[in-house]
């Protein structure tokens, strides 16, 4: 995984180099596609394009998004984790922070630069690999 492009990324909007840096892979589905919902099984198979999240704290209870898939950076307070129309997108981010506060996960505000390589729309889960991203991310920025 190279993190150069989500480096750089995060230096050219947040004017700093990002305490933390991860990835999750893209998959394929071999075997058992949208049988895995259903109680079923699946084959998988982790494909060689990521989705790189570089990060870094900040004091003000602020969360602040960018993307270099889409224009509009997203900030919102840790407070109010709402959908924004405006960027769809970082529900995906929210998502994940929803669900780690009702497991009892206190975080505070970040900065955080998205950089894909997963094509969106061929199938290869680039939105779970978001979801993953976000995840570990937080938990390197906040362990839990």
């Amino acid at each position: 995984m190279d993190t150069s492009a989500v480096k750089n990324l995060f230096k050219r909007n947040f004017g700093h180099t990002p305490t933390h840096v991860v990835g999750a892979p893209g998959r394929l589905e071999v075997l058992g596609n949208h049988t895995d919902y259903n109680e079923g099984l699946v084959l998988s198979v982790a494909v060689d394009k990521y989705v790189s999240i570089a990060a870094s704290p900040r004091p003000d209870g602020k969360i602040e998004l960018v993307s270099a898939a889409f224009p509009q950076r997203e900030i919102f307070w840790i407070s109010d984790l709402k959908h924004n129309p405006a960027a769809p997108w970082a529900d995906y981010v929210k998502g994940v922070l929803v669900q780690l506060r009702k497991r009892g996960v206190h975080f505070s505000g970040f900065s955080a630069a998205i950089h894909s390589t997963i094509p969106v729309g061929a199938g290869m889960s680039s939105s779970a690999a978001l979801e993953v991203a976000s995840a570990v991310v937080v938990r390197q920025l906040l362990p839990y």
